[in-house]
């Protein structure tokens, strides 16, 4: 998103991720311009777990980053927002967030977004293949994927006038 001009805040508790603000997402509380767009990822590593049976522990997962980032949503209010994660996420998302609103495997949506269209996966990594010690690429989204998101946002924010779509005069 910076590379088209966004200004993005990244917010981690991890500062080998070099976000803009080192902080637990818990314990943060935005204060600022309300944004267009808040994209949220909650680490995905238990829900991966339990949803594959050869791993499962059969203990719940902690749903502590998912409350907090619906107080987020609650506190902030922004124009859209994106809860993406697994699809061992859906047994315990679904009593907070209700169903997925979008699947473009391996990532599951929810939230308030506008419809993104068909996106290219064309070099994206299997992240099936990689190992557990690689977490920064195994939680990555591809630039594809994130530009599509991007994209809607913009269209949503500043829709083109009808005028260029190629519309008559007599129907606008």
């Amino acid at each position: 998103m910076r590379e088209v001009g966004w200004k993005v805040i990244s917010v981690d508790w991890d500062e080998n991720l070099n976000p803009d603000i080192v902080e637990d997402v818990n314990e943060f509380h935005y204060k600022g311009k309300k944004p267009d767009l808040l994209w949220m990822s909650p680490t995905c590593t238990e829900f991966a777990r339990e949803f594959m049976p050869w791993c499962s522990t059969g203990l719940d997962p902690d749903l502590t980053l998912l409350l907090s980032c619906i107080r987020l949503v609650k506190e902030i209010k922004p124009k859209y927002w994106v809860l993406e994660n697994v699809k061992g996420a859906i047994k315990w998302f679904k009593p907070f967030l209700g169903n997925y609103r979008l699947c473009v495997s391996p990532f599951y949506f929810w939230g308030f977004f506008p419809d993104i269209g068909k996106v290219n996966k064309k070099g994206w990594i299997n992240k099936s293949s990689l190992s557990s010690n690689n977490d920064k690429l195994r939680g990555s989204i591809p630039y594809t994927l994130s530009r599509a998101f991007g994209k809607a946002v913009e269209f949503n924010i500043n829709p083109l006038p009808l005028k260029n779509l190629g519309v008559p005069a007599s129907l606008r």
